[in-house]
């Protein structure tokens, strides 16, 4: 499981939401096309020279102008400007309240807060989704081990989180939050092999 793909702004001119992923290995945000299933430019729209290493997890904020980036390598998040994207990234988080190997995003739609899941200290993570973003709290410190990845359901306004099964590597447990009170569901959305 890789939460490192969202569909966001429109980069090309045909009106279709583009793919923008995460490459972890390279250290870049790539665009595709998904209609021509091509690369959108000759290069990645951000990478190691902007300051990548290793990005995991991917959110688009709302408005669709600004991307998040978990950058695993550095322990941070990051906020791209896609409206203005330039050289320099802003930091939210770095290497603080517990931030230790971010792996997925996702965003509260009721608060907007900014939530990570810290995959090396076991944590969900919640910060403002401001430059220097403030830190909010702690979602999730049951240590739970292997986060992989956050989705917000706007349909239920639960979170989903997706875990590698601490006792088979094979299967994954999909856990439900309520994201007001942070308290989870008492049974999983789903307990198993995917393949």
């Amino acid at each position: 499981i890789r939460p490192g793909m969202v569909f966001g702004p429109d980069r090309n001119g045909d009106t279709i939401a583009d793919l923008y992923v995460a490459s972890r290995n390279s250290s870049e945000i790539l665009v595709f096309n998904v209609v021509a299933s091509a690369q959108i430019g000759t290069g990645a729209l951000f990478g190691a020279a902007d300051g990548l290493s290793g990005p995991t997890g991917l959110a688009l904020s709302p408005d669709m102008r600004y991307l998040y980036v978990a950058n695993r390598g550095l322990s941070q998040v990051l906020q791209l400007n896609l409206a203005f994207p330039g050289p320099g990234l802003a930091i939210i988080a770095s290497n603080q309240n517990g931030l230790v190997g971010p792996e997925a995003l996702a965003i509260d739609p009721v608060s907007g807060n900014l939530l990570v899941a810290s995959t090396d200290s076991h944590q969900i993570l919640g910060f403002t989704r401001i430059v220097s973003g403030v830190f909010e709290g702690v979602f999730d410190g049951t240590g739970v081990d292997g986060i992989r990845a956050l989705k917000m359901s706007f349909i239920d306004q639960q979170l989903y989180a997706a875990i590698v099964d601490p006792s088979n590597d094979d299967e994954v447990i999909i856990r439900r939050y309520n994201p007001t009170t942070g308290v989870e569901s008492a049974t999983p959305l789903f307990d198993g092999n995917l393949i």
